[in-house]
């Protein structure tokens, strides 16, 4: 995931096709996305994109993930709602609607995070990193985080 406007929430909805249980949250989903028209919801089928399951640590499907800006907020994966993949929409909305109110409080204003974001991301510091990116993708798919 590229840098982006950390004032900006992404949910993934990571899927299958041959994932009944996956396609039958398929319209729930697109409702949450009627519901909140300010946050992008994005499609994942892990058998077209399996670079993007592995790089948010999917190891269930249906699985959810809540990011702001690069940073995850919150994994719905189906074994954290204890296999009941209801509970995953439901929690979504909570986690939503938790995030929006922590933009609501947000002390710095947007336009000096996005005045800023291109110095940050253009410092001398890049030459230390070879101009890779720092987010948590980047972590996991170089090793630099090991448990």
């Amino acid at each position: 995931m590229a840098v982006s406007d950390p004032l900006n929430i992404t949910t993934i909805y990571f899927s299958a096709e041959f994932s009944t249980s996956s396609l039958s949250l398929l319209n729930e989903y697109i409702e949450l996305k009627q519901l909140y028209p300010s946050i992008k919801f994005l499609l994942v089928d892990i058998d077209e994109c399996p670079r993007a399951a592995y790089n948010y640590d999917i190891t269930d499907i249906p699985s959810i993930c809540i990011v702001r800006g690069v940073d995850i907020v919150n994994e719905l994966i189906t074994k954290k709602v204890n296999g009941n993949i209801l509970n995953i929409i439901q929690e979504t909305k909570i986690i939503i609607e938790k995030e929006l109110q922590n933009l609501k409080n947000y002390t710095w204003p947007s336009e000096y995070i996005r005045q800023i974001l291109p110095q940050s991301t253009g410092s001398k510091s890049a030459y230390w990193h070879h101009n890779i990116g720092l987010d948590n993708s980047n972590i996991i798919d170089l090793g630099w985080l090991r448990p």
